[in-house]
């Protein structure tokens, strides 16, 4: 073989060499470029099953789940940032109705140390009150605990000593108080699993101080009912809440046209209407007024 050929191949295989090398770096260059972020992950101790209000966790309550650090909030992780422990839960009382794989977090649960479990569970500064329920005055068992209800009183308005006073309304019903919670029905703090109501004959709701003079009052006057919430919120809702707020109580005449006729002529016949004239009793949510013609 020739001199120059030698040489000439020995070139030709340095060049593709060469070029292999810096094709080779400029690929691993651009991946670097190109390479997704690392994804630190967290372990987040979470909740291994449904835990009703009131549930002494064991440890076979809790899991550990893989969470983004960068979503995981500081509270729900341990001593620098690390698995928050299980010693720290096991043995609590839940303070509310936990869902399986929600984050354990400290103000979910509290220990009793000596108190009991329905002190712990009230929010600071509120109160827990009973009442006396019937399945027809507790919405058929259907209000169970975590609902927030309304309280209606019912009473008879005119009667006082038993005798009947008051020309217009005898009978009336108002809303004494709105949108408190229901903590527990007798002693269940929570439905049975797979049950539809929750029947029983006390409620026992968390008020504020204010709300539980009213509420103590009120079940002398009268039948106390709860009326069941609904969870959703939108502007027709309330816009139609505010309306019916602006109304203070109904009385049995402004239920029944009928009741209205018959208030009206036993006034006429006593007199009340004047020689010659007509005057009509009306009640507009509690504001009594007459009209003569």
């Amino acid at each position: 073989m020739r001199p120059i050929a030698v040489i000439v191949g020995g070139v030709a295989l340095l060049a593709a060499g060469l070029a292999a090398f810096l094709a080779n770096h400029w690929l691993e260059s651009r991946s670097s470029r190109t390479a997704k972020p690392v994804i630190v992950m967290a372990d987040v101790l979470v909740a291994a099953r449904p835990l009703p209000a009131g549930t002494v966790i064991t440890a076979n309550d809790l899991r550990y789940d893989h969470w983004p650090k960068s979503s995981v909030p500081v509270a729900l992780l341990g001593p620098d940032g690390g698995k928050m422990p299980t010693a720290r839960f096991v043995g609590a009382v839940t303070r509310y109705a936990l869902v399986a794989g929600q984050p354990m977090s400290p103000g979910s649960v509290f220990r009793s140390k000596g108190a009991g479990v329905m002190s712990g569970m009230l929010k600071p500064g509120m109160r827990a009150v009973s009442i006396s329920i019937t399945p027809f005055t507790a919405v058929s068992g259907f209000a169970i605990p975590g609902d927030r209800v309304d309280v209606l009183l019912s009473a008879d308005i005119t009667k006082r000593d038993g005798v009947l006073v008051g020309p217009v309304a005898r009978y009336a019903t108002q809303t004494i108080l709105r949108n408190v919670q229901v903590l527990a029905i007798d002693q269940q703090l929570a439905p049975k699993a797979g049950a539809a109501a929750l029947t029983g004959n006390t409620a026992t709701l968390e008020v504020t101080p204010r709300q539980a003079e009213i509420l103590t009052t009120a079940r002398m006057m009268g039948t106390l009912s709860l009326t069941l919430r609904s969870f959703a919120r939108t502007p027709v809702a309330v816009a139609k809440r505010r309306a019916e707020h602006a109304r203070p109580y109904i009385a049995d005449i402004g239920v029944s046209s009928a009741l209205r006729a018959v208030r009206a002529s036993e006034r006429q016949q006593a007199g009340i209407g004047g020689a010659g004239g007509n005057t009509v009793v009306i009640d507009q949510g509690g504001s009594i007024s007459r009209k003569s013609f």
